[in-house]
């Protein structure tokens, strides 16, 4: 029973780190943290990434992320930039495609180095020589590295603060 309640109480505080962090959840009017578990992760600007019908430009890269019950996170990327270094990272099982749009990645807290890596995969697309096919790969490339080195970043400092109370 104090196992089942630990992982409850990990699962608020992670929600808690994330909300702060984020600015919320996904969906704003929702405040209570035992009501939701989506977080936008994307680092998403009104002024740069809208255009002029209020709508996310087509080729940016939505990162949304929910949080599993068990404090596991569940990363899906829309609209996701490719190579085939990445389609081999994806067939080695590290994630899968859902829809032909939508890659999900899940990982425990202290897996956070399989997103690292995929960011890394990311911005190798656009490094200085090599050539890609899809021109918004130059913006969409290092915004969304950028965005999951974020998110890292913030769950291994959650790692960090529960690590140091335990």
């Amino acid at each position: 029973m104090s196992t089942e309640h630990n992982s409850q109480s990990n699962n608020i505080k992670l929600k808690s780190h994330l909300f702060e962090e984020y600015g919320g959840f996904a969906d704003k009017r929702i405040k209570n943290l035992s009501k939701s578990n989506r977080f936008i992760v994307d680092d998403r600007d009104k002024q740069c990434d809208y255009g002029a019908n209020n709508e996310l430009y087509s080729w940016f890269c939505p990162i949304i992320i929910e949080v599993n019950e068990d404090s596991s996170i569940q990363v899906l990327l829309f609209n996701f930039p490719t190579s085939r270094k990445i389609l081999g990272w994806i067939n080695a099982g590290n994630a899968i495609i859902q829809d032909s749009t939508c890659l999900v990645i899940t990982v425990g807290l202290q897996e956070t180095s399989l997103l690292r890596e995929y960011a890394s995969y990311v911005s190798d697309i656009v490094k200085p020589g090599n050539t890609y096919s899809v021109p918004s790969y130059k913006y969409v490339c290092p915004r969304t590295a950028q965005s999951l080195c974020r998110l890292v970043d913030v769950l291994e400092e959650f790692n960090c603060m529960v690590d140091g109370f335990s």
